[in-house]
């Protein structure tokens, strides 16, 4: 590891309060995320050519499944591509920050992105094959810090959920992938969904954006409301 990279690690690997900053208009490419703490960090990265740029996946299950168990996927694309990625944590936009050299970045970027596609199609798989007379399963994605809220103390939210709905619904464990597998008809399932977004909403000062990629799997975008 050279001087830039220890500098580097060193300023970013225990501190959860970095600024992103962005050298491109639409605000994909060159990125550098600095230490509030320590903003010359930006100067020092330029001058030592560094590159950087974000991977953003859709949620923070893709984010677990990249990561591996006990961070082992990630690391082996650090070893492989000879790059620095910072992971985003639980309550974080799911965003990695890759730096080094460009090709290298490129390289992991490339590796992240398949990881998050392979994600989807397993997920994808695994829910079309899925069948119980006319029973399906959908998958339900939402932000990892929303889940204690709709399963309720004990169960009792999600349970009241799928009494009314006629669901079943089997809720993520804790610190592993953050979607719920919501099993019944289609009309069932959406009223399930449905209720899941009003507890949220009545519960929080947020709004919430709905995003269905597919027919198997929903993800709900929730953003704090500033007013």
């Amino acid at each position: 590891m050279n001087l830039t990279n220890i500098l580097f690690n060193s300023q970013l690997r225990n501190n959860n309060n970095n600024t992103v900053y962005s050298t491109n208009d639409n605000n994909d490419d060159h990125v550098v995320v600095v230490s509030d703490d320590n903003h010359q960090m930006i100067g020092m990265m330029s001058k030592m050519g560094k590159y950087s740029t974000k991977v953003v996946v859709k949620s923070s299950a893709h984010v677990s499944y990249i990561v591996g168990k006990q961070g082992s996927k990630i690391r082996q694309i650090r070893q492989e591509t000879g790059t620095f990625i910072q992971t985003p944590v639980n309550g974080e936009e799911p965003i990695f920050v890759i730096t080094g050299d460009k090709d290298n970045v490129l390289l992991a970027k490339n590796k992240l992105e398949e990881a998050a596609n392979e994600f989807d199609f397993n997920i994808f798989v695994e829910a079309c094959t899925y069948k119980d007379g006319d029973r399906i399963r959908n998958n339900l994605f939402l932000p990892a810090r929303y889940i204690g809220l709709v399963v309720g103390k004990k169960g009792s939210i999600i349970k009241r959920i799928m009494d009314m709905s006629g669901t079943t619904i089997v809720t993520p464990k804790v610190n592993t992938l953050n979607g719920f597998k919501i099993h019944g008809t289609t009309g069932q399932i959406r009223i399930a969904i449905d209720m899941i977004k009003d507890h949220i909403l009545t519960t929080s000062n947020v709004m919430i954006e709905e995003q269905q990629p597919n027919q198997v799997e929903i993800t709900l975008i929730i953003k704090d409301l500033l007013y």
